[in-house]
């Protein structure tokens, strides 16, 4: 699956030019953490709402409905890429001075995220582009060197 990720670029030259506040600048572990993290509550709001964060998933297939109810498992649920729930809480969730990642552990979780004419799968957007995730993360970053050079 496409992961999201994150990085500082010319961070370097900044900090060198700040002196000694370039320490307290350089360990940015909890910035990339809080990013991180808000990645998982936006994902996690997104499985919630089915999609809310996007405008909605594309609705479940009766087809996808009768298998769940009269297949081998017997599930009953209608709720949409969540009829186990293994897909929802297998996520990697990884940062240190440099970077943040956030990527789901199934192999399926991207054919959802894009859709896939070939499988006849809508695109069911899973997780926040960077796009989605920018403000967020710039106020964040923006807190963090507040923070460091107060």
């Amino acid at each position: 699956m496409d992961l999201i990720s994150f990085k500082i670029v010319g961070i370097d030259k900044v900090l060198k030019s700040l002196g000694k506040r370039h320490e307290k600048l350089k360990n940015n572990k909890s910035a990339f953490a809080a990013c991180v993290i808000e990645t998982d509550k936006w994902t996690q709001d997104n499985f919630r709402s089915e999609g809310g964060q996007v405008g909605g998933w594309a609705p479940l297939k009766q087809a996808t409905i009768a298998s769940r109810r009269h297949g081998p498992k017997k599930n009953n649920s209608t709720k949409i890429l969540q009829d186990t729930g293994f897909m929802k809480n297998n996520w990697k969730s990884l940062w240190n001075n440099n970077n943040g990642y956030f990527q789901s552990m199934t192999d399926y979780a991207q054919v959802h995220n894009s859709g896939s004419v070939k499988k006849n799968i809508p695109k069911r957007q899973i997780i926040p582009t960077k796009e989605q995730m920018k403000d967020t993360f710039r106020k964040i970053f923006k807190l963090f060197v507040q923070k460091a050079l107060s």
